[in-house]
């Protein structure tokens, strides 16, 4: 059954995870997305398949504040957090334990011949501080996770569509795909760095993880 990500989130105030156009089995480790979701959705749908094939915990899709749009979060382990009192944590301490950290990722599509180096070069500073901003409005809505260190991750991803491609499946495709709510469709499980793979229509590969990819400024 597909599901939010259990009752310990909820406990955490994270049942508003629940998204409209990504779906996440914690227990197959599976991801599913909206047949209708354009090629941005469904390159984090695919980051996040990745990060769970990881073992990451992901515990939301494209939160939302004021400055702007996270489009991840997650934890690269199980989650055994416990409340504890709010306590702002300095950013990037990459001295520690990655899987200590609480990951905000900003995943960037792009296609072939794009002249941003796969969206990198769009995440200028002015769009790093936007970003953390918005991470330490998530650790004020979330003070659980206030405990642990924090850093940004960059996913990026290319796309190449077929020459009638569509965010929509196949008709052969909808025909072989198990009837999941909300008319979703499930995203490959075996994502590799450097390999292509098909969703709907459109193949993706995953071209870059970027740990620490950028410090945060004061």
């Amino acid at each position: 059954m597909i599901q939010d990500l259990g009752d310990q989130r909820e406990d955490l105030g994270l049942s508003d995870f629940v998204s409209p156009l990504i779906r996440i089995d914690s227990e197959k480790q599976a991801v599913w997305v909206k047949t209708e979701a354009n090629a941005g959705v469904v390159a984090e749908a695919i980051a996040a398949q990745w990060l769970v094939n990881q073992g990451w915990t992901i515990l939301h899709h494209r939160w939302h504040c004021r400055w702007g749009e996270i489009d991840l979060v997650a934890h690269p382990s199980q989650l055994t957090l416990s409340p504890v009192q709010p306590k702002i944590r300095t950013f990037n301490q990459s001295d520690l334990d990655v899987t200590e950290s609480l990951v905000f990722v900003e995943v960037k599509a792009r296609s072939r011949g794009n002249w941003d180096a796969d969206g990198l070069l769009s995440i200028t500073p002015a769009k790093q501080a936007k970003l953390w901003k918005a991470a330490e409005l998530f650790l004020s809505k979330f003070p659980d996770f206030a405990q642990c260190p924090c850093r940004f991750d960059v996913i990026l991803i290319q796309q190449r569509r077929s020459p009638h491609s569509s965010s929509l499946p196949s008709a052969q495709a909808l025909l072989t795909t198990p009837n999941l709510e909300n008319s979703m469709i499930p995203v490959p499980s075996a994502i590799q760095l450097g390999s292509w793979t098909s969703v709907g229509q459109s193949t993706f590969r995953l071209e870059r993880h970027l740990h620490h990819a950028f410090e945060h400024n004061e």
